[in-house]
């Protein structure tokens, strides 16, 4: 059950991620942006930004419908 799904993105060349929250009518809402610092293949920092409108300014949906499923990892 993804009661948080998280959407990848990028920001300032690092992995980045919107994460969603369900609301009570049942679709999802942005919650917060993370961003990935890497060094050496390995995750050094994550940074969480709770600005909603940056979802926009990194192409992520404004919401996300009651029936959405991420994507499964090939």
């Amino acid at each position: 059950f993804h009661d948080m799904p998280m959407v990848p993105t990028t920001a300032n060349g690092q992995p980045a991620f919107g994460l969603y929250m369900r609301t009570r009518n049942g679709d999802f809402e942005p919650f917060h942006m993370q961003v990935l610092e890497l060094e050496g293949g390995r995750v050094k920092h994550v940074g969480a930004f709770f600005e909603k409108s940056l979802f926009a300014r990194f192409g992520l949906p404004e919401r996300l419908p009651a029936d959405y499923v991420p994507p499964t990892a090939d």
